[in-house]
């Protein structure tokens, strides 16, 4: 016989022995399989939020553009900047900045007078004097661009309306 009981255990008891051994190793077995099967604390996965595109948060300003909130000084006509000819020529001061793009290299700040010429040439000079009257805040997006002469960059009005409140 290999193994053998310790020799304080009668040979009748050699029979419980064994089955207490079994019961404890087969009572150990469950108890971490249990362990291992305990409920978790229940989770509500990750809610995504979606962008809301009227959101000026969410709203992806285009590379050297500005979106800003101005007020009208003057409305000129046939004039030069930067090399360029404008048929229509605007004077503001700005207001607010409410957003810019990446790749702005002459930063405009709040309180500055600059002026714009219009990129829209299909709109007549009637509709501009109509629409841009002095003293009118206007929501604009500018954008800025390099002049022929590569040293200095102008802005141009790509679109404007009244203030959103």
């Amino acid at each position: 016989m290999i193994f053998s009981a310790p020799f304080f255990i009668l040979p009748n008891m050699k029979r419980i022995v064994y089955i207490l051994v079994v019961i404890a190793l087969v009572s150990c077995k469950t108890n971490t399989v249990a362990q291992e099967q305990e409920p978790t604390k229940k989770t509500k996965p990750a809610v995504v939020e979606k962008p809301k595109f009227d959101d000026v948060v969410y709203d992806r300003i285009d590379p050297s553009t500005v979106h800003i909130v101005a007020t009208v000084m003057t409305v000129g006509e046939e004039k030069t900047i930067c090399s360029r000819n404008y048929k229509d020529v605007v004077k503001i001061k700005i207001d607010a900045i409410n957003g810019s793009g990446q790749a702005i290299v002459n930063v405009l700040s709040i309180g500055q007078e600059i002026e714009l010429g219009f990129v829209n040439k299909t709109l007549s000079r009637d509709v501009i004097q109509q629409d841009l009257t002095k003293d009118k805040q206007l929501s604009m997006v500018v954008i800025e661009t390099l002049c022929q002469d590569f040293n200095q960059t102008t802005y141009e009005i790509v679109s404007y309306g009244s203030k959103k409140q």
